[in-house]
């Protein structure tokens, strides 16, 4: 067996983000949980951009902050959490 990770670097559109799930859904038990989703910076979080939109020092930075895909899935529910909550004081 060998000892690797791997990071999800797809794109940041609706379609890519669906595609990262279903990837790290797939690779999840055959790498033994050791799969990561490249972070993208927050100020692109909701603008559909790609990898290959950043220069390399960018690129590099964000791989260095890659979250493990449990924590990328925990983000995920925490934020649609805070989205289906009423506002209160309204």
């Amino acid at each position: 067996r060998l000892g690797c990770s791997v990071i999800l670097c797809l794109d940041n559109d609706p379609a890519g983000r669906a595609a990262t799930l279903t990837c790290g859904d797939n690779l999840f038990k055959p790498m033994r949980g050791n799969v990561f989703v490249l972070a993208y910076p927050d100020e692109d979080r909701d603008v559909n951009t790609q990898p290959d939109d950043y220069e390399l020092e960018s690129l590099q930075w964000m791989v260095g902050r890659s979250l493990r895909y449990v924590d990328h899935i925990n983000k995920l529910r925490e934020e649609e959490k805070k989205k289906c909550r009423p506002r209160t004081g309204v």
